[in-house]
């Protein structure tokens, strides 16, 4: 079978390559980066909704790890941006999803080597690695 080529390694290249992975379908991510610069902090964090958070827990098996943070608070503003109101989640009763985690945010840093570890994709040493010519 020839493997799927997935461009980039960002965390929807990750997640395809996880997924393939999971599928037992053999895949190649092409990347133009250097390992130094592809986990850099660089970027925004993700907000996760409940049911991606239920995907990558359950089906891609990333329950237990540190990937994801949740909301601490929530600013509501107007259109002009003026402050409306602002709520401490912590002290909210909120329904919570997924086995305690319902939504939050994820570092882009954070969830590609949380990634990159689920694909065995980085040595002891916490580094990037190549040596089975997936990445």
């Amino acid at each position: 079978m020839l493997p799927v080529i997935i461009a980039g390694a960002g965390p929807c290249g990750l997640v395809a390559a996880l997924t393939l992975e999971k599928s037992g379908i053999p895949y190649i991510i092409y990347e133009r980066t250097t390992s130094a610069k592809l986990c850099s902090n660089a970027g925004s964090g993700i907000d996760m909704a409940p049911t991606a958070v239920k995907i990558l827990d359950d089906k891609l098996g990333l329950a237990g790890k540190e990937w994801m943070k949740p909301y601490e608070y929530m600013h509501m503003s107007d259109m002009k941006g003026r402050k409306v109101t602002l709520y401490n989640l912590k002290t909210l009763k909120l329904k919570q999803v997924a086995e305690g985690r319902s939504f939050g945010f994820a570092n882009r840093s954070d969830l590609q080597h949380t990634l990159l570890d689920a694909l065995n994709l980085k040595d002891n040493y916490g580094n990037i690695k190549d040596d089975d010519g997936r990445l």
